[in-house]
């Protein structure tokens, strides 16, 4: 299967590269690309090619082998290339309706592939260029799957089942040479898929799902490893965008060390990441998402079912990675909304419900102004030197939320903070405000569980009553304030 990607990708790219053709020639080029296969130990063969007064090719009973005997075939009704008689360059590929795909192993019965589709095409603008001399600037495809069903079967080791369903799939895809830029956007309305196959070492793995409304946008540029800095130097640019909306998942899992037995369903799911001029982003949603563990085994240990559901998990992220001359933003923002803990897992630590069974809350709010000092022509430079200010100078740090709540108490900060970067090292000065609520309550719940013990909880809450000031019952605040005469929390100096 390696040698026929890698053929066809050749022949691709001798399509694209060609210098300007006109459409008469498509034909004969079409034969260039067959020999070219077979330069790559792949061989083309068919039952007939007819070339139409159009220039079009099309090919009956078409068969792409690497070998026959110990290898990839791939056996096509028929393939029609067919150039356009009003776009100048452009070539519309149309595939058949059924195509098979015979995987072929020493001492392994052969196992079969089918695919079927109410029609599958691929519009390639600028493959043959025309009269002008030059290659065109940009390559483009259009890829329209109104259907396809992918059905695996035959008696194999490692396929028990294979089976890939797909409606409504279409992408719009462009390449730019100079720029080595790649650009895409494209989705499907439905993917259904089931699969399941044993390894090597023992383990099996069946999994089952789907996904509705799924959609994507991306564009980066196809560079080697020698080149990726350049992203981090803000000398190129990426972005990926991926939504989604319903998901579910159904997986089994079976070995020597560990058995799964698991469902899980969520409603939609955002995610984007772009590197810009220097500056990293990332952000990503999810929506409400269960998942239910029936069976869980992990070195022969098990664990009684359990299911974990929340409300929504969203996560932000932005980091400069160069000096820009000016200060920039750097920010993080991490929620978990209404994530439910398991009550069997809960039971067996609590039987007795000492501990409420609130879910947990999670809210991170930070953001900072900073500046950039890694070296990317040299970055171990900068990460192994010892001096955190290699790395990022911090002008200031606002910390607009920190929230967690759990087992009916809650921690919380807010405040911010000025960096005197001065001095060769960063001194902050400014105050953070520190509220507890509950955690009395809990610290006893825990240590009447046997969770924790007396001795560490009592020098827990001796801790909190000493450097923090009474607001209620179980009711907790502490102002730590940065200056440079030292750290003090309510104005009591705190001990290191």
């Amino acid at each position: 299967m390696k040698k026929v990607i890698l053929a066809s990708s050749t022949a691709l790219g001798l399509i694209w590269a060609a210098p300007a053709l006109s459409q008469a020639q498509l034909p004969a080029l079409l034969e260039g690309v067959e020999a070219m296969a077979g330069q790559n130990d792949t061989r083309i063969a068919y039952d007939n090619k007819k070339v139409g007064d159009d220039y079009s090719v099309e090919y009956s009973g078409l068969r792409i082998e690497e070998d026959a005997e110990n290898g990839t075939v791939i056996e096509i009704d028929w393939l029609r290339i067919e150039p356009s008689a009003s776009v100048p360059g452009q070539v519309t590929i149309s595939v058949s309706p059924r195509i098979n795909v015979t995987i072929n192993e020493n001492d392994i019965p052969p196992y079969t592939i089918e695919v079927l589709s109410d029609g599958v095409t691929a519009t390639l603008d600028n493959i043959i260029p025309g009269a002008g001399g030059d290659a065109a600037a940009t390559w483009n495809y259009v890829l329209n799957i109104p259907s396809l069903q992918l059905t695996g079967s035959g008696d194999n080791p490692i396929f028990n089942e294979l089976s890939f369903a797909i409606t409504g799939l279409t992408t719009m895809s462009s390449f730019t040479p100079a720029s080595m830029t790649v650009a895409s956007e494209g989705g499907w309305d439905a993917f259904i898929f089931a699969f399941d196959v044993n390894s090597y070492d023992g383990q099996r793995v069946a999994e089952s799902g789907n996904m509705v409304d799924f959609a994507y946008d991306l564009a980066f540029d196809a560079v080697d490893e020698r080149q990726m800095p350049d992203y981090m130097k803000g000398e190129r640019n990426a972005s990926f965008n991926f939504t989604a909306g319903s998901q579910s998942i159904e997986m089994a899992i079976s070995g020597p060390d560990v058995t799964v037995d698991m469902t899980a369903q969520s409603v939609e799911t955002d995610l984007s990441a772009t590197m810009t001029d220097g500056i990293f982003a990332f952000n990503s949603r999810n929506g409400v998402a269960n998942y239910q563990f029936n069976e869980l085994v992990i070195e022969g240990t098990p664990v009684p079912p359990f299911m974990i559901a929340l409300t929504s998990a969203d996560m932000g992220l932005r980091l400069p990675l160069i000096n820009s001359g000016d200060v920039e933003e750097a920010s993080l923002k991490l929620s978990l909304e209404n994530l439910t803990m398991p009550e069997s897992l809960l039971a067996m630590i609590d039987p007795g419900q000492s501990i409420p069974r609130t879910p947990l809350n999670l809210n991170i709010d930070v953001l900072a102004n900073v500046i950039s000092r890694i070296n990317w022509d040299d970055p171990d430079s900068s990460f192994d030197s010892g001096n955190p200010m290699d790395v990022v100078e911090v002008q200031d740090i606002t910390i607009r939320q920190i929230l967690l709540a759990a087992g009916g108490a809650e921690v919380s900060a807010t405040g911010d903070a000025t960096v005197d970067n001065s001095m060769g090292f960063p001194f902050p000065t400014g105050m953070v405000t520190i509220t507890a609520k509950g955690v009395q309550t809990l610290v006893n719940a825990l240590v009447q569980i046997g969770l924790v013990p007396q001795q560490q909880a009592g020098m827990a809450m001796g801790m909190i009553m000493g450097f923090a000031r009474a607001e209620g019952a179980d009711h907790y605040v502490s102002d730590i304030e940065f200056s440079p005469n030292g750290v003090t929390a309510n104005g009591n100096a705190l001990p290191f």
